[in-house]
């Protein structure tokens, strides 16, 4: 007999990042909250629906962040009725998306201060954010930056911008803004002008068939829609609703959270496991893109 590997599209149920956005948009306890915030510029994600075998009337869950006003929310509602969700303050802040890293790099580049020379790259860092805190005991969010400069005196550096009001930080508190002289890794770093999601979906079915019986049937999720998933920083490819010959053995599988030492002092940082790295493969994309 011939072991066959069947890749095939399964749906999933949940409200996607431009639904969640419409209803933060239209929602009155969203808008009071974050003080009549551009629904534009909302950082929001896409909202799987919650349970084991959901339905159109399963709960969901979804992240509502304004990167100006450093607020965000959290709606919790039913699938069928997403305008009703209940909206509660919430303390999370989202990693840097890559339209915001973007745009934090436009700004870095225009800065009478950023090195001269076309091998300058830009490349997000370790910590994701490095927050300021104000005088009247708020908090400015401000994402970070990787400074390479092979001609540097210094060939890695850690900036803050504050892409609100357009400013860059050379030397944010809390953050070894002067990285070692050398390179880490063999290779350079992702810019993040290069740091693009071209869709695809968020997950496949897998089976193995070995002739007429079925040996695996599982759903593999990718990296980006991996739970916890907004809030949340992805826990990596992830497996669910794993069966072996019709009985099921796990539930949900995944990385665990992720701390690594990346300072020779002991400090460490929680890295999101969310992020994905193009690589390249021989053979069809059965059901698309990533």
């Amino acid at each position: 007999m011939t072991v066959r590997v069947i890749i095939e599209a399964a749906g999933r149920a949940g409200l996607s990042a431009e639904q969640v956005r419409q209803v933060a948009g239209g929602h009155p306890a969203v808008l009071a909250h974050l003080e009549g915030a551009d629904a534009r510029r909302l950082i929001v994600g896409a909202a799987t629906a919650l349970g084991h075998e959901p339905d159109e009337g399963a709960q969901f869950r979804a992240s509502v962040f304004d990167p100006v006003a450093n607020r965000g929310v959290e709606l919790r509602g039913t699938l069928d009725r997403p305008e009703q969700a209940r909206v509660l303050p919430s303390a999370y802040r989202p990693n840097p998306r890559p339209q915001e890293l973007r745009a934090a790099a436009a700004i870095l580049r225009a800065d009478g201060r950023f090195p001269a020379g076309d091998q300058v790259l830009i490349y997000q860092p370790m910590p994701p954010l490095a927050d300021r805190e104000n005088p009247d005991g708020t908090t400015t969010r401000r994402p970070t930056l990787g400074l390479y400069d092979p001609a540097g005196a210094l060939r890695h550096r850690i900036v803050a911008v504050d892409v609100a009001a357009g400013e860059v930080d050379w030397s944010p508190a809390g953050v070894s803004v002067a990285m070692h002289p050398g390179d880490c890794e063999s290779h350079l770093p992702e810019g993040v002008e290069s740091l693009r999601d071209r869709g695809g979906p968020d997950q496949v079915r897998l089976r193995v068939v070995d002739g007429d019986t079925e040996l695996w049937n599982m759903i593999v999720v990718r990296p980006r829609a991996s739970a916890p998933h907004d809030p949340g920083d992805g826990s990596g490819v992830e497996l669910r609703q794993v069966r072996h010959r019709g009985r099921l053995v796990l539930r949900q599988a995944h990385v665990p959270i992720l701390n690594v030492q990346y300072e020779e002092d002991g400090v460490t940082f929680r890295d999101w496991q969310n992020q994905e790295t193009r690589f390249s493969a021989t053979g069809a994309d059965p059901v698309g893109w990533g």
